[in-house]
């Protein structure tokens, strides 16, 4: 996502939500969820609506 972001920023493209997608993969990181697939993004989004699979 950095990368994206990044490239985004030097050709002046908008990503709206890239900046959110952004925070929900360092979330991901952070948790140690890292070596998941995009299943890590919904994780993040369960846990901030206050959803615990436990």
């Amino acid at each position: 996502m950095g990368i994206v972001i990044d490239t985004a920023r030097v050709v002046g493209a908008a990503l709206p939500l890239g900046g959110i997608a952004a925070q929900l993969v360092a979330s991901a990181v952070a948790r140690g969820e890292a070596g998941l697939d995009h299943s890590a993004l919904l994780r993040g989004v369960e846990l901030l609506s206050g959803y615990d699979r436990g």
